[in-house]
């Protein structure tokens, strides 16, 4: 379970994400783009990018337990947001949750705006798990 990191020859060395990404396992999970709502669906650090990247990790971890996937199964990850002039917080914020520097291959995208207005930022990813988890 798991996947492989890939920076090929040729292409740009990176340090915020990794290019290629090879899952090993048996289903691919698709986990919607997470935001910063708390359970009660308040937002969560309103006006404050490093905080709602934090609230959007912290949401996606709670969907990737609830299948039994691991920062290490996430094989893409989308990250939208509406202001995208320091991506380096972006980053910082994100691997502070998953705890590690590797990040699978990555696209941040500036959007206009986001479902709600006080929302930052919406990241989505997709993971690689071994088993499929019980319906």
């Amino acid at each position: 379970m798991g996947r492989t990191l890939i920076n090929p020859p040729g292409l740009k060395e990176l340090s915020a994400y990794t290019h290629i990404a090879v899952g090993v396992g048996q289903t691919v999970v698709h986990f919607a783009g997470q935001v910063a709502f708390n359970a009660e669906g308040t937002v969560v650090g309103e006006g404050n990018m490093r905080e709602q990247v934090i609230a959007c990790m912290k949401n996606l971890k709670i969907a990737m337990d609830a299948v039994g996937a691991t920062w290490d199964d996430i094989v893409r990850r989308t990250v939208y947001a509406t202001d995208l002039s320091d991506p380096v917080t972006i980053g910082r914020a994100m691997a502070e949750v998953t705890g590690s520097t590797q990040s699978p291959p990555q696209t941040m995208v500036q959007v206009v705006a986001l479902a709600h207005p006080a929302l930052l930022v919406e990241i989505e990813a997709t993971a690689v798990i071994d088993t499929p988890p019980a319906r």
